[in-house]
């Protein structure tokens, strides 16, 4: 029983700090990848008015803002050229200042392609539809009713886009990217500005300064989301130390409560032992390794069980899971530590008794 309560709590402790801990780091890389930019300026509309070109040209005027590059929201076109009609989702973006800020690979234009008719696929889009670079795709768009409802089997076609480079990926992992120079596909509207400053703080307060024309816009930096996200963890992080401290506490008293009675209703038989020659010293030595015996086994298998635990729910959820070692050791130590000191005091006064009194009391 000791030992089932003793793997109990530390299944406790193995799976949440492991689940704490992995929200936390995939929280995190989670910022890591969205900021690819040091400041993101988004808008809370679905159906934003806001002219891209101009918010692109005002933030880029700002006295800390080093670089602007933008992107539309993503709209949804028909490659026409193929045996079946394949469905492209596409976002409108400035080629050149991705490029400019390194979120775009480099590349240069074919033959007959420029800005107003090239289209950026990504490598995985490519592959899945056979596209090569220098392909012509003869592009189409769903007919939309006045309510802007798509009108299912009525596609109207756009003309002819140059494939004119496929990189690993796109940025978002997003499966196509058309200029704003091109005069067909103008059916989205402005989504987001990635901006790199040259003082990050300084550039945040000057982009403030544009929602008095821009009030749907929504500022946001890598460092204070980070922040935010840190304290949010914490704050649940706190409330969970707290429980497995109490639940720690629990433990040790009932456990320890319930080793101290074993060891008292043994009382006699370690007077035996010592009538056959054993010293106090090692009298004490048996009595606090019995006692760490049951706490290491109940300790390794909790960590076993917990670890299994957490790897069964990650077959049904894949992902990377963070082992916060910290926690984890901080328990089993706490537990040793308490123990050894508790037993040493109890394995001394069982050991110091008369042993005359010790064979003949039975142990009341």
């Amino acid at each position: 029983m000791i030992i089932l309560i003793i793997c109990g709590l530390m299944v406790i402790t193995v799976f949440g700090s492991i689940t704490f801990r992995t929200i936390q780091i995939n929280g995190l890389t989670y910022l890591k990848k969205e900021y690819v930019m040091p400041i993101i300026v988004e808008t809370r509309l679905d159906d934003s008015k806001i002219d891209v070109a101009e918010l692109t040209r005002k933030a880029e005027q700002l006295p800390h803002v080093k670089s602007v590059s933008n992107m539309s929201n993503q709209g949804l076109g028909e490659i026409l050229n193929s045996k079946k009609v394949a469905d492209i989702r596409y976002n409108v973006v400035d080629l050149k200042r991705l490029q400019k800020q390194g979120l775009l690979e480099s590349f240069s234009y074919v033959k007959g392609s420029n800005k107003e008719n090239s289209i950026i696929v990504s490598k995985k889009f490519a592959e899945s539809h056979n596209v090569k670079v220098g392909q012509v795709l003869h592009l189409g768009m769903y007919a939309k009713n006045q309510d802007g409802s798509i009108i299912e089997g009525h596609i109207i076609p756009k003309g002819d886009y140059v494939v004119t480079a496929i990189p690993d990926h796109l940025l978002d992992n997003y499966e196509a990217f058309l200029d704003w120079k091109n005069k067909e596909f103008k059916d989205v509207n402005f989504h987001r500005l990635y901006i790199d400053a040259t003082d990050v703080k300084a550039a945040l307060k000057e982009i403030e300064g544009l929602k008095s024309q821009y009030p749907e816009l929504k500022v946001s930096s890598y460092d204070q989301s980070v922040k935010e996200a840190n304290e949010m963890f914490y704050q649940r992080w706190g409330i969970f130390i707290v429980v497995i401290a109490t639940l720690v506490v629990s433990t040790m008293v009932g456990v320890f409560n319930s080793l101290a009675n074993n060891i008292y209703s043994k009382r006699k038989e370690f007077a035996v032992l010592r009538a056959m020659g054993m010293t106090p010293k090692s009298i004490r030595k048996v009595i606090l390794s019995q006692v760490n015996l049951y706490i290491t086994i109940g300790v390794i298998y909790g960590i076993v069980m917990g670890l299994l635990i957490t790897l069964f729910l990650l077959l049904m959820d894949p992902g990377k899971f963070v082992i916060d070692y910290k926690t984890i050791l901080s328990v089993v130590v706490s537990m040793l530590v308490v123990s050894t000191f508790l037993f040493s005091y109890v394995s001394r006064k069982i050991s110091g008794q008369d042993l005359s009194i010790e064979l003949t009391n039975d142990n009341k």
